[in-house]
């Protein structure tokens, strides 16, 4: 086991559920509040502007952004994404960040 697993293992014992810690991507572990990730941003950033969260897109590539992708109306993975990441996604870009793999998303959605 990785010393950042067994770090991450450690820390997940003494917080419990009261903190979310994952990979933002294979060298970074994030810590945080459980009521604090992107997927309860997208919902409140939709509430405050008075939209649905129905009416919402995320897309991410790594695991930090798993509870964002679930959270929106469409969840979208790229195409480079981490498995969890497509396995959570309602879709998979043809191409990856470096190759505007959003953009016919977004253009399909105006």
């Amino acid at each position: 086991m990785k010393k950042c697993d067994r770090f991450k293992a450690a820390v997940e014992e003494l917080g419990g559920d009261r903190l979310t810690l994952l990979y933002s991507n294979p060298y970074y572990l994030e810590i945080f509040n459980s009521e604090a990730g992107k997927g309860s941003a997208v919902k409140r950033l939709a509430d405050h502007l008075g939209i649905s969260i129905s009416d919402t897109i995320a897309a991410g590539d790594e695991e930090n952004d798993i509870s964002m992708i679930k959270a929106a109306g469409l969840g979208v993975a790229m195409q480079n994404a981490i498995d969890a990441v497509k396995k959570s996604a309602d879709i998979i870009t043809e191409t990856d960040n470096d190759n505007d793999g959003l953009a016919p998303i977004l253009i399909g959605a105006l």
